[in-house]
């Protein structure tokens, strides 16, 4: 028993043992023992042993001589983070060195360095040479920055770990150093031989310094800390070296050169101004504006000079390298400016597309786009004002975020304060979008009877029949049932034509045909559905039913097409001696002999021949009240002179 448990507790050892040493093999801590047991080897000078590194033993002494600076060079990058090996896989690690890699390639638990490594020895070598003097690594940096190689040009400066670079300031830079490589700037070394670790490089008051570590020259943190700083000093010491030296004194606060500069923006702003007008004018102006009779006024113009000045101030000013705080000052007056400016034009603009819009709208049929382009309107000129504040409130230093949440919270008590408005708004637009009637409808809503004359965000107004004006909250309208007389297909006609009781039946026959002839042949009744029959005995007369429909929109239209019906109804019945009946009692006093008189019958062909007489008689009346313009009906209603379609007897 014993030996079994001594048996497992040192297999056990063993494995943890083994595992702990596969651990070390697959961590970077591999990289570090290799490096260092090949650079003990070159610097004993075994390089039998040093080669003993390799797969390939085909190597010179030059070449591991030159290896052994790389592996110098790398071990610094490593110890300073500024390089990581990455595993490949069980049995390969890269060490990235620039743009190059070396790899170690694992053979029989040991770790070589690849055959590609070492026909890759000569660009390792320049690459692990590229930062060892200041020249070379300025001449690196504006290269990777032209390449757009942020990345490997971060790798020239003293490592800060955490820090994110800025391609933008990276870019200002980078022009900054061409223009020293370019001007063969001399830089002022710090120290004296082999104690040398700081050199600088002038740029106006300012300077560039670079700092050496384990061989290498890295631009040092302050430098980077400072670009703008430096690249405004930049700036200002090539434009000084523009202007003679007379301009370089100093006039009251500024420089002459730079009032000279302060003058050419003000003259750049209003050739800017003029150009645009001048654009806008045979642009917008002429097609749009000229096109609908809208006038412009030039006064309008004025807040597109301002922006355009305040565009040339914002974009010119660090040309005339002020201070840093004059230069944020001049800039963020320009930018509220030009935010003030933006939306008075936006405003304006706004104004000319309503203009626009309307003009073309008043040429539709369509009412709703009378009713919506006011509405956005309004709506957008809200919007650009809101926008327009919350930009200047940023740039004033007011916390937007809170401003807005403030708002968010302002608005919640506000909609609950003004909640009938906003219920009147939210009825327009359901009005608006389901069109359940257009200005000018006759409608009834709530008992309310009219025609609408304006749909408002807030309310609708109808003009009653007895000349009022009656306001209908649009809340009200999206549960309201809206009756739109204005949308009718037809207009109906349904009445009794009340007829005599000694009226013959040959006689009915024949006026009931001559109504239908009537509307069959009547310019403005529908021709597919009418009915005329006899339908009911009344106690004072026989009743004949008369259901037709008129085909017209306008209520006036509509009286004058039935009392032309009606009257050339009377004209059949006057022809065909058919009596209307009117409430009477008639009280008979009958003999006894009268009782039994003889019934009196009616002949099929009476009635064939009333059918016809009737038909002929209602085509007469018809062909009698014809227009005499040998129009049938009018379009609409003279008031003035009148329904001439009755043609006068002489």
């Amino acid at each position: 028993m014993y030996k079994f448990l001594f048996s497992f507790i040192l297999f056990f050892s063993l494995f943890c043992h083994a595992q702990d040493e596969e651990k070390i093999k697959t961590t970077p801590e591999i990289v570090n023992l290799t490096l260092n047991g090949f650079l003990e080897e070159a610097q004993d000078e075994d390089w039998d042993d040093a080669k003993g590194y390799f797969l390939s033993k085909n190597i010179s002494e030059t070449q591991l001589k030159d290896f052994a600076d790389v592996v110098v060079k790398v071990q610094s990058y490593l110890k300073r983070h500024a390089i990581t090996p990455v595993s490949e896989g069980e049995k390969l690690i890269s060490i990235p060195l620039r743009q190059s890699v070396i790899y170690l390639h694992k053979i029989e638990e040991k770790w070589h360095f690849t055959n590609g490594t070492l026909a890759n020895i000569s660009r390792l070598h320049g690459m692990a040479d590229l930062l060892n003097s200041p020249e070379k690594t300025l001449d690196y940096f504006r290269l990777q920055v032209k390449a757009g190689d942020y990345d490997e040009a971060m790798g020239c400066f003293v490592p800060d770990t955490g820090y994110k670079y800025d391609e933008k300031k990276l870019s200002l830079l980078g022009e900054v150093v061409d223009h020293l490589r370019k001007s063969n700037v001399v830089g002022q070394f710090q120290g004296k031989g082999e104690n040398v670790t700081l050199i600088t490089y002038p740029i106006g008051d300012r300077s560039i310094a670079l700092v050496r570590q384990s061989g290498d020259w890295l631009i040092t943190i302050n430098t980077r800390n400072k670009i703008n700083v430096i690249y405004q000093d930049y700036k200002t010491t090539h434009v000084r070296s523009i202007f003679p030296e007379e301009l370089n004194d100093t006039y009251l606060i500024m420089k002459n050169w730079q009032w000279i500069g302060v003058l050419a923006i003000i003259i750049i702003g209003i050739i800017a101004q003029w150009i645009l007008q001048f654009l806008f004018k045979k642009t917008v102006i002429k097609r749009f504006v000229h096109g609908n009779n809208i006038e412009v006024r030039k006064p309008r113009f004025a807040s597109v000079s301002i922006f355009c000045i305040s565009i040339s101030w914002y974009f010119l000013t660090p040309v005339l390298s002020l201070d840093v705080e004059g230069v944020k000052t001049f800039m963020n007056a320009a930018i509220l400016t030009m935010i003030v400016s933006a939306m008075f034009i936006l405003v304006r603009g706004t104004d000319i597309v309503k203009n626009v819009l309307l003009a073309k709208a008043k040429e539709t049929d369509n009412k709703v786009d009378d009713v919506l382009i006011p509405m956005f309107h309004k709506i957008i000129r809200l919007a650009i004002f809101i926008i327009g504040l919350i930009l200047i409130a940023s740039n004033i230093g007011v916390n937007v975020a809170g401003l807005v949440a403030g708002l968010g919270i302002a608005g919640m008590a506000f909609a609950l304060a003004a909640k009938d408005t906003v219920e009147n708004i939210f009825g327009s637009v359901t009005v608006l979008t389901d069109k359940p009637f257009e200005v000018g409808d006759w409608v009834v809503i709530n008992g309310v009877e009219g025609t609408v004359e304006q749909i408002g965000l807030r309310s609708t107004r109808i003009r009653t029949f007895y000349c009022s004006q009656v306001n209908v909250p649009n809340s009200t309208l999206i549960k309201a049932t809206v009756d739109n007389y204005g949308r009718r297909t037809y207009r109906r006609i349904k009445t009794y034509l009340s007829l005599t009781y000694d009226t013959p039946p040959e006689k009915i026959e024949a006026f009931c045909e001559g109504v239908r002839e009537i509307i069959r042949n009547h310019p403005t009744t529908r021709k597919d559905y009418y009915h005329v029959y006899l339908n009911q005995f009344n106690a004072a007369s026989l009743d004949v039913l008369l259901y037709c429909f008129i085909d017209c929109d306008d209520w006036a239209i509509e009286l004058r097409e039935r009392q032309r019906l009606f009257m050339d109804i009377m004209r059949l019945a006057t022809r065909l001696e058919v009596e209307f009946a009117f409430p009477t009692q008639t009280i008979h006093m009958a003999n006894s002999e009268d009782l039994h008189a003889p019934v009196k019958e009616t002949s099929l062909d009476n009635i064939a021949v009333a059918y016809e007489s009737g038909k002929k008689e209602g085509m007469d009346i018809i062909s009698e009240t014809k227009n005499i313009k040998g129009t049938a009906f009018p379009n609409s209603i003279d008031y003035h002179k009148g329904n001439p379609y009755i043609e006068p007897k002489k």
